[in-house]
């Protein structure tokens, strides 16, 4: 066993962004540990960017009213290529576009259709080839990925399974391999989604299916609303990212064999009262609807929330975990109701989105909250992009910076 204590920086890279001399730049103290094939990294305190971070947007892209091209519906997918190009696809219409890396239209890519790359009305999810800068594209209704050039030009489609509509589905490394979720059964009643992952080579091929690694403690169950989970996403360094929703620890599965333990000392989260309440009713409203029994059915809303939400891997590897915060109190949250339904009650205690940011090795590099609105879809570097509704609902496609104050 090989033990370490580190009370600084852990590499040169990160020298002045954990080290200066500001007066919140108290740097991170981390425990190292490698027991046989795993690596944990624990953060005890600090980050490597101190807690001065932010996410700030510099670039909007959108009109409430104006040009077609810039008047944005439904994106639920976009891509990022090497020259900050964005791909968006607007499934309102349905249409792919790009623009350039100034927000300026530059083309539309095909069209509705199921001939040769066309596309249906869904998309879930795109990456670029790191070879050549093709767009891959899932399209889920026509059962396929489509291909198209880096000038927008048709390539080709390659068949896969259909079945599993999650967004940013597909996941691409540096080989231009290509990894799919996808579902390999069909879902039962309170029981976890039988999902993996579909290994394509770089022409499309079928190589393998990739299951989920098993942590210990994984419930077999689903624990409705606020109970543990077992969360995942498959890394462009390879290997699966993977978390239980109700404790601190992310566990990086490597092709190698060897593991990534991270884990961070946060103290858990409570319940604010006036949100416990509004969750209270919000599920008594759903059992009714539902036509179940509350007395029966439902599960009490805890006291104190789980730690983690969500792992998602950025471009560049880093991995983001997306966990419990205090909520906060707000406007009611606007939802679609059938007609002749009872309306929801109120919800107007809400979560900031925050993310803990940490480098490949393990290194806690910070703490990000996501501006209002706003929703992160793709992120490389200091660098991250997305969606936010404007004041008028009206929908902008947005790229953040990273940013950090110095000392």
């Amino acid at each position: 066993m090989n033990i370490s204590v580190t009370r600084a920086c852990s590499s040169a890279v990160l020298v002045l962004a954990a080290c200066g001399s500001g007066g919140n730049r108290t740097g991170v103290q981390v425990e190292r540990r490698v027991v046989a094939d795993t690596t944990l990294v624990r953060t005890l305190a600090g980050s490597a960017w101190g807690d001065s971070a932010a996410l700030v947007e510099d670039l909007a892209i959108g009109v409430l009213d104006g040009p077609e091209e810039y008047q944005l519906g439904s994106i639920y997918e976009i891509a990022v290529d090497a020259t900050g190009g964005i791909y968006t696809f607007d499934a309102q219409v349905p249409v792919l576009r790009y623009y350039d890396s100034s927000g300026t239209h530059r083309r539309t890519i095909g069209r509705k259709g199921a001939g040769p790359s066309e596309y249906q009305n869904a998309s879930l999810g795109m990456v670029i080839r790191h070879s050549d800068g093709r767009l891959i594209m899932l399209d889920p209704r026509n059962t396929r990925l489509n291909v198209y050039t880096a000038d927008g030009s048709p390539s080709e489609s390659w068949r896969v399974p259909s079945g599993l509509y999650t967004p940013h589905s597909p996941t691409i490394d540096e080989a231009d391999h290509v990894y799919l979720k996808f579902m390999v059964g069909q879902p039962e009643p309170n029981e976890p989604w039988p999902s993996a992952v579909l290994h394509l080579d770089d022409r499309g091929r079928m190589i393998d299916t990739l299951r989920p690694p098993a942590v210990p403690d994984e419930p077999a169950k689903a624990a409705g609303a606020f109970g543990a989970s077992k969360v995942w996403d498959f890394s462009p360094s390879g290997g699966f990212v993977v978390a239980l929703t109700d404790r601190y620890r992310v566990e990086h599965h490597r092709p190698d064999g060897s593991v990534l333990r991270i884990e961070r000392n946060v103290p858990p989260v409570s319940m604010v009262p006036g949100e416990k309440a509004e969750w209270e009713a919000y599920y008594d409203w759903v059992w009714k609807a539902q036509g179940q029994s509350i007395t029966s059915e439902r599960k009490p809303i805890p006291d104190v929330k789980p730690f983690l939400r969500d792992v998602v891997t950025g471009d560049d590897g880093r991995i983001w975990v997306r966990r419990y915060v205090v909520a906060e109190k707000g406007e009611d949250i606007r939802r679609l109701v059938r007609p002749g339904q009872e309306p929801p009650p109120p919800r107007t205690w809400h979560e900031p989105t925050v993310y803990d940011v940490f480098e490949t090795d393990g290194t806690f590099l910070g703490s990000l909250r996501v501006p209002a609105k706003t929703n992160i879809m793709v992120t490389r570097g200091d660098l991250a992009w997305g969606t936010r509704t404007g004041a008028s609902e009206e929908t902008y496609v947005v790229r953040l910076r990273i940013v950090r104050k110095r000392g």
